[in-house]
């Protein structure tokens, strides 16, 4: 039990991660006109193509590339992505809590 434990609790940032993701996502297509909207689309195309390199050369299986150079890419526009998701949803939460 205090293993299954432990293994939830190390988990538990990329499942946050995976859900703060998917939250992005649902909510950038439901305010697409607005700029909260644009803002989560940002992030989340940014998420993206800084994984797609990494993958792309883990699918291809290509030796003379620079995985670790690609890692720290994948990390950089995830942290990147991720604190633009954020601000997206701060801005949407802003949206739709103010007065008309």
């Amino acid at each position: 039990m205090l293993f299954q434990l432990y293994l939830f609790l190390t988990d538990l940032p990329d499942a946050v991660y995976v859900a703060a993701f998917v939250l992005a996502i649902v909510a950038a297509f439901t305010a697409r006109r607005r700029l909260s909207g644009k803002v989560l689309l940002i992030g989340v195309l940014t998420v993206v193509a800084a994984w797609i390199p990494l993958l792309l050369i883990g699918a291809t299986g290509l030796g003379g590339s620079n995985p670790v150079g690609l890692g720290l890419l994948a990390w950089i526009g995830s942290g990147l992505g991720l604190v633009v998701i954020v601000v997206g949803l701060v801005l949407r939460v802003w949206e739709l809590i103010k007065p008309v």
